[in-house]
């Protein structure tokens, strides 16, 4: 059930930097988080992969879904740079 909000307070500490960080952090501990999550399943994709070439024991569905993960988190990456971009352009066109 939702919980109601209790008074002013509550809706004035809506989105303040305090709450932000305590709900998962910074803007820039996020895009950290998941560079390292990117380049992590990167990683293993390249592993995987360069372990099948060379015929060891490695189960091709495996590869595979490795490979899509670190396509996708490349993608999303890349999507992510492409918004703060724009809004960045956006922010520089507003006049003071």
């Amino acid at each position: 059930m939702i919980n109601a909000i209790q008074s002013d307070r509550d809706i004035e500490s809506l989105g303040s930097p305090q709450q932000t960080q305590s709900m998962g952090g910074t803007f820039k501990s996020l895009m950290e988080d998941h560079l390292a999550k990117t380049n992590e399943y990167v990683n293993k994709s390249d592993d995987l992969a360069a372990r099948f070439i060379k015929g060891e024991d490695v189960e091709i569905h495996e590869m595979m879904i490795a490979t899509q993960k670190a396509s996708l988190a490349l993608e999303l990456t890349s999507e992510i740079r492409n918004k703060a971009i724009e809004a960045y352009r956006e922010l520089s066109r507003m006049q003071m």
